[in-house]
């Protein structure tokens, strides 16, 4: 565990993405289970809701996080049913602080971009989706496996026309190497 990253509180929170998205949160902060990351649901003034997304530090790299957002951008694009990330008052869809003790400051953002590293432990990267709702698919004709098996083709053609280096791979001949 890193203790920097359990001192996220809910103020630090909300003032991030006020810094970051200009956007006024009305004091709400929800939340929701997470294995890896901290996420939580937030509403701002004017009625509209939000999910934040704190990456946990030296998990992934900056290049890493931002080809997953173009996948997700990429993926919209196609009319697939995927949230976005939001860009931020700089034009980012990936946000930094830092946080020493209960005081939160900018990150050089340059810095970071450079370094092939993890985050560094007192980097916390962060997101903003806007939230929507959604609802649990259970196949159960053949139409709908018919259905899945189209959007999860439609789903890989997107992956197909982007490279992602920074991106762990999944392999089955590493995974299972170390079994036998």
């Amino acid at each position: 565990m890193n203790a920097a990253f359990d001192a996220l509180s809910p103020s630090i929170v909300l003032e991030a993405v006020e810094a970051a998205y200009g956007i006024v949160p009305d004091g709400s902060l929800t939340p929701y289970s997470s294995y890896v990351n901290r996420v939580y649901g937030l509403r701002a003034e004017g009625g509209q809701e939000y999910i934040v997304k704190f990456y946990r530090p030296g998990r992934w790299t900056e290049k890493a996080i931002l080809e997953e957002h173009q996948f997700l951008a990429d993926c919209a694009q196609a009319e697939l049913p995927v949230v976005a990330p939001l860009s931020d008052a700089e034009g980012q869809t990936l946000s930094a602080i830092e946080i020493e003790g209960e005081a939160e400051a900018p990150i050089d953002r340059e810095a970071l971009m450079d370094s092939e590293a993890p985050a560094a432990a007192e980097a916390f990267f962060f997101a903003l989706f806007p939230k929507r709702g959604g609802r649990s698919f259970d196949a159960e004709s053949e139409s709908d496996w018919l259905r899945l098996g189209s959007l999860a083709g439609r789903l890989h053609l997107v992956g197909a026309k982007r490279q992602a280096p920074s991106r762990a791979r999944l392999e089955p001949e590493l995974a299972f190497a170390n079994l036998a």
